[in-house]
């Protein structure tokens, strides 16, 4: 979507900063309606629902079927949208209808892969600028100066601490059935990326194609 937008260098990283802005401050306000709305907080904790909020929605309410199933029918609301993005977060939901341990696993794979292709492209902006061996970096329009070092460190370090505890089995004194096997996943997929390269991958990569003037 990046190549759709004009000036993208600068509209993209300060429509994720604002994003980063807007979304905590609208999640605080529902915190403090949820924390005011709460009832037994034990309770929702130990929810047969394994969510809590779930049950928190159904203490406030005092009825299990109007914590599902207020509508609105006045407002403008974009049905279908509505309708299908409810119909796909449904159908991956079914995945937990089988054994807790798959949904985890799912889960957590994709948490340990989001932040490792964030940890990749971080190491190697921080090894460039502690090192600076090479051509320089052409920074773009937005930068964030000295602050850039720290909070590339900052990021790594968070990312890591990240993939270590996405690995980690749901409860204690897991057995075979209950364990994580995410990190197997994971460390099978690492090892065939790195066979391929080896293999095939390096002898056909070229680089990126830079189609923007760095001088």
């Amino acid at each position: 979507m990046a190549e759709e937008i004009n000036d993208a260098s600068v509209v993209i990283p300060r429509s994720m900063l604002s994003s980063v802005f807007l979304n905590g401050a609208l999640g605080f306000g529902m915190l403090v309606a949820v924390l005011f709305s709460a009832g037994n907080i034990q309770t929702a904790v130990n929810s047969p629902t394994k969510y809590p909020f779930i049950e928190i929605f159904a203490q406030a309410v005092g009825s299990n079927k109007s914590a599902t199933g207020m509508i609105e029918p006045r407002t403008s609301m974009p049905l279908w949208p509505i309708v299908c993005s409810t119909a796909i977060s449904l159908l991956l939901a079914l995945i937990n209808i089988g054994p807790s341990v798959v949904f985890n696993a799912l889960t957590s794979l994709v948490i340990a892969a989001f932040y490792s292709s964030f940890l990749v492209a971080a190491s190697v902006i921080l090894l460039k600028r502690v090192t600076r061996q090479g051509a320089p970096i052409h920074w773009g329009p937005f930068r964030l100066g000295r602050a850039g070092l720290p909070v590339t460190i900052i990021s790594i370090v968070y990312s890591i601490i990240g993939i270590f505890f996405s690995f980690w089995p749901p409860g204690i004194d897991p057995t075979a059935i209950s364990m994580n096997w995410s990190v197997a996943v994971y460390g099978g997929a690492l090892l065939f990326s790195l066979f391929f390269w080896a293999v095939y991958g390096r002898k056909v990569y070229t680089g990126p194609i830079i189609e923007i003037r760095v001088d």
